[in-house]
Order: C-alpha cells, then structure tokens, then sequence
C-alpha cells in the first residue's frame, strides 16, 4: 500500500488521491483559475425519508488544508 505524501509536494498537472481531513480520501485536481484544489466530495439527502440519495459534487480547498496525498491507482484493462 502507498504511503501518504507530503502535502507540499502535491502535483498540479494530473488527478491525486487526497487527505483533507474528511473521514474518508477524495479525489483531487489543481484548479488554475482558482489557485486552489478542486476536490470530490460526498452530499446525502433524504429520500422517502431516508438518507439514501447521495451525489458526488465539487469544491475548492486551499493547497494549506491538504494533510496528504497519494498517486492513483493504475487499472489494469487486460
């Protein structure tokens, strides 16, 4: 299993995995316009009273609330 790597040395030319701090990693992306990481993030509402519709959405953290990161996985098609 890959190891986290420092926070600072983020790339900004290609997808990561990510910490920031949620319960769980995200995926993560530089945003140039914004100067800041575009990341996944996890929304649930109700449905028929109960908390089963979930989405995945989009925000912007600054490279500061990074904790960590991590290379993608490859998938291997064959």
């Amino acid at each position: 299993m890959s190891e986290w790597q420092p926070a600072a040395s983020a790339p900004r030319d290609r997808l990561f995995i990510a910490d920031t701090g949620m319960p769980w990693a995200c995926l993560a992306i530089w945003n140039e316009p914004s100067g800041m990481f575009c990341i996944t993030e996890l929304e649930t509402d109700l449905y028929q009273g109960e908390w089963n519709d979930t989405a995945i959405s989009h925000t912007y953290v600054s490279a500061g609330m990074l904790r960590g990161w991590m290379e993608l996985p490859e998938v291997s098609r064959g």
